[in-house]
């Protein structure tokens, strides 16, 4: 199957983020799991969004941090809720 690129970022309502921002109360990191998987998005489908390899999208997911280009693309471009993105870190600044 192949990789969908988003034709526009995801709006969650607000009632979802209320679910999600629960979840992310015990893991950020399953919260941002459950995130992809109810709206259908595999890891491959966002770095295509991204322009990265799925494999640094699963870093993404997995690290605390991530470079500060990469959060605020998850965040603008796909839509995931800032409570579910890691910390943004000072490597990949965005200009």
């Amino acid at each position: 199957m192949r990789a969908k690129k988003l034709e526009r970022p995801i709006r969650p309502s607000q009632a979802e983020k209320l679910g999600f921002r629960a979840l992310a109360e015990t893991s950020r990191k399953s919260a941002l799991e459950a995130f992809f998987a109810f709206y259908g998005l595999k890891p491959r489908d966002v770095a295509l969004s991204l322009g990265v390899h799925p494999s640094r999208v699963c870093q993404i997911m997995r690290q605390d941090t991530a470079p500060e280009m990469h959060v605020k693309a998850l965040s603008d471009d796909v839509g995931v809720p800032d409570f579910l993105l890691p910390s943004p870190s000072s490597r990949g600044r965005a200009a």
